[in-house]
């Protein structure tokens, strides 16, 4: 019982994990163009950084949200299973 109910919790909490990961980069990427840090720089080494964040945080967005799914379909798979096994 101990193994199932941790394991429970590890998905929640990778869940979790990339639920918030997901609120950050799209408040880092919304800031980021509303006040257009970009120009504010006048070094061409930090506006390559700001621009490959922008770029790269999209691949990193997709991976999150199919892991986050990912974890609770397998939630939702794993508490219908034991559910529908008492019944």
């Amino acid at each position: 019982m101990f193994n199932f109910l941790s394991s429970i919790m590890i998905l929640e909490i990778l869940a979790l994990s990339g639920f918030i990961n997901l609120l950050f980069y799209f408040i880092s990427n919304l800031l980021i163009l509303k006040y257009d840090i970009e120009s504010k720089f006048n070094s061409p080494i930090i506006k390559r950084i700001i621009k490959f964040y922008v770029k790269s945080s999209i691949y990193f967005i997709i991976f999150e949200i199919i892991m986050t799914l990912l974890c609770i379909l397998t939630i939702l798979f794993i508490v219908s299973v034991v559910i529908s096994s008492l019944i």
